[in-house]
């Protein structure tokens, strides 16, 4: 809310700042912005909430539905959902005019400004913007959308089927520059993008507003030459063309508004009238909607433009165009970039330059290929393969531009000030300071290697959230894992953090999903010898995406009793994962997790999956339990475990992997205390973040402070 509030309080003032400059009439247009803004969030929240049946509603579609990314809820993941905004016009007999978002359990396409009708239940939403969630079992159409819509609707399919032809990166990233539509990218794409600091290519951003624009007012000067209104009156019928084309989401709403900041601003022709032009966008978009004063998009669409404008002719005396507009919008986002992901990529500027050559070829191409593809399919292929050696462009300079590591600065405004400072300094030409910070910003690209996890490191317990991921060092980039946790780039980013690219052995102690999940990025890029698991194949759905992922690989469910050495560490199976119990329920899955004792060199370590009391005393009985220095603690330190077993194990070490603020309590004060009371260094990934431990039992957290620096 703090951000909100000063990027609300920013933008509200930036238009009599820039007109009068008087304090008076700051204050005056700060309350007018608080009381537009008091009056919309009374209007919003004025909907009854926790209705305890499905009541009818009807709703006017504001987007398509798009499928919500599945995520693992407890210890299964969740069913696919499809949402889409909209503004419900009546709920009950009750007529009403409040922005929602609806969720569906099928999939449904939807177009803008589609009215439709069902049954749902309200729920409040932990967006603010929005009076509430709908969710709804079933839904269907009561009127059809607009004709502009429609026509708008089979436009953007054309144009996705073609781009469904050749399933990769380059493909995936045409139709979100052209029409904003982001659906065929992946995650771990769009993270290379954001690392590399082209997140704003990644969908329709203000430059490709702009070279539409001045390509279409190109076009105008030669057709219509001395007709000067009429010319500005078709650019603007064109751009609202475009703009029910790629869809009125927010950014795409605050891209054209902006586009058409700096057309006036370049119509007008001086600075002090392109900051009133910005503060004029600002005031309307903040009126329109003042919640996007808390939206991180909003912030960066406004900081870039303002950047542009204040700083990009200064900065042309010294550097060429192509250097000095993407150094503008760079050094005004940088606080702001800090504030969203805490880092900042010295690779970020010579990316933007580097991507920017193909934004304009991928722009126009891209818009043609769309416009014709209904009616010429053949020839709007051909473009958009001709577009797609420019989008292989960026697509590389992001993998390249994300590779190296990142100066990781604190979340806060302590960490937003660092880069504001730096480029004070610069522009004041304090260069001693200036060559301090930056030593001292390339010592600490030099030094923390040594801070974690340490050269001597023999087990890890990554940070995957509520959810299981041990590694332990077998050979030189080599690793047993144990559980690949419910977050598979949380995985990924602890086994390349190791520098991990081979697995002689994966063990899936169970198949729940906080367990399995992670399994694709794990997979990704690494050798894995052979996969253990459990005897009991359930959830059927987690264990079947299990098999398709390791298809290839190896697999076997061990036994009770058995021994191996697999890359020079020694493991013992005490538990093979039997189940003790026909029943399908969580508490008999937990019951036939894998539980294995391995010693790494001198190091001993027990773990047992989510095993609970039943299956630890088993483990107990069989006779086999001997004494360990490391405790990876079952079933995320739950409350249900067998406290003989713990006396008989006598850890040195209790690691407990659990995700902070979980809904279950983990991990339960009982146990701590019982740890506690063993004398037991207790170490848990909720507080103390991913953990350490070397041959001599010493550990290293990678906990987050509030102060810390440092590259990654």
């Amino acid at each position: 809310m703090l951000l909100g509030g000063s990027i609300g309080v920013w933008g509200l003032l930036l238009a009599p700042i820039a007109l009068v400059k008087r304090f008076r009439w700051a204050l005056i247009f700060l309350l007018i912005g608080l009381s537009l803004f008091a009056l919309r969030v009374h209007e919003i929240h004025q909907l009854p909430i926790g209705m305890p049946k499905e009541v009818a509603f009807e709703a006017t579609l504001n987007s398509s539905f798009t499928p919500i990314k599945q995520k693992v809820r407890g210890s299964y993941l969740s069913s696919q959902q499809f949402t889409a905004s909209a503004t419900l016009n009546r709920l009950g007999t009750v007529s009403l005019h409040i922005p929602i978002r609806v969720i569906v359990s099928h999939e449904y396409e939807g177009i803008p400004s589609e009215l439709i009708l069902g049954r749902g239940r309200v729920i409040p939403s932990r967006d603010r913007s929005l009076g509430a969630l709908v969710i709804s079992p079933s839904i269907h159409q009561l009127r059809a959308a607009n004709l502009a819509q429609r026509i708008a609707h089979s436009f953007r399919i054309s144009f996705l089927h073609i781009a469904k032809v050749d399933r990769n990166e380059s493909s995936a990233l045409i139709p979100g520059m052209v029409l904003g539509d982001t659906s065929l990218q992946s995650d771990e794409f769009v993270k290379s993008m954001q690392k590399s600091g082209l997140t704003h290519l990644t969908a329709v951003s203000g430059e490709n507003f702009a070279i539409i624009a001045m390509v279409t007012l190109a076009l105008l000067r030669r057709l219509m030459p001395r007709r000067y209104l009429l010319r500005h009156v078709v650019l603007a019928l064109c751009l609202l063309a475009f703009l029910i084309l790629v869809g009125p989401s927010p950014s795409v709403l605050r891209a054209s508004v902006m586009t058409g900041t700096l057309l006036l601003s370049q119509i007008r022709g001086s600075q002090s009238h392109s900051l009133n032009s910005l503060a004029l966008a600002v005031a309307i978009l903040l009126i329109l909607n003042p919640f996007q004063a808390q939206s991180f998009g909003f912030a960066l669409s406004v900081a870039a433009t303002a950047g542009i404008i204040l700083f990009a002719k200064r900065l042309e005396k010294k550097v060429p165009e192509l250097i000095a507009i993407p150094l503008a919008a760079t050094i005004a986002c940088a606080p702001i970039i800090v504030l969203l992901s805490g880092q900042l990529s010295w690779t970020t500027l010579p990316a933007n330059i580097a991507a920017s050559l193909a934004v304009t070829p991928i722009t126009i191409l891209g818009l043609i290929s769309a416009l014709i593809s209904p009616f010429a399919p053949t020839v709007a292929g051909a473009l958009f393969g001709a577009a797609e050696p420019f989008a292989w462009w960026i697509t590389e300079v992001a993998h390249i531009g994300s590779s190296p590591s990142a100066l990781y600065l604190p979340r806060s405004l302590l960490g937003a000030a660092i880069p504001l400072l730096f480029i004070y300094l610069i522009f004041k030409k304090r260069w001693i300071i200036v060559g301090l910070m930056a030593i001292s910003a390339i010592g600490a690209l030099l030094l923390p290697h040594s801070a974690w996890p340490g050269g001597n490191w023999r087990v890890v317990n990554c940070d995957v959230g509520q959810g299981d991921g041990l590694v332990i060092r077998a050979e030189e980039r080599s690793a047993i894992v144990i559980d690949v946790g419910p977050d598979p780039e949380a995985m990924d980013s602890c086994l390349k953090a190791l520098h991990i690219n081979r697995i002689p052995l994966l063990v899936l102690t169970h198949f729940h999903a906080d367990h399995v999940t992670g399994l694709a990025r794990a997979l990704k890029g690494r050798r894995v010898g052979m996969i253990w698991t459990s005897h009991f194949h359930e959830p059927l759905s987690e264990f079947s995406q299990v098999l398709s992922l390791t298809s290839g690989i190896p697999m076997r469910s061990v036994e009770t009793g058995e021994s191996y050495r697999v890359a020079g560490v020694d493991i013992e199976v005490l538990s093979g994962g039997v189940p003790t119990s026909s029943l399908v329920n969580g508490s008999s899955i937990n019951n036939s997790s894998v539980a294995l004792t391995i010693h790494q060199g001198a190091l001993s370590i027990f773990a047992g999956g989510d095993s609970e009391p039943e299956e630890q005393a088993a483990i107990l009985q069989s006779g086999r339990v001997k004494r360990v220095d490391i405790l990876k603690v079952s079933h995320h330190g739950s409350r249900n475990q067998y406290l003989p077993l713990l006396d008989a194990l006598v850890p040195r070490i209790a690691l407990i992997s659990v995700g902070r603020g979980n809904m279950y309590g983990h991990p339960s004060p009982v146990l701590i205390k019982a740890l506690s009371q063993r004398h037991i260094r207790t170490f848990r990934t909720d507080f103390d973040g991913a953990i350490a431990i070397d041959a001599q039992l010493h550990e290293r957290s990678l906990k987050s402070h509030w102060w810390s620096i440092a590259w990654k």
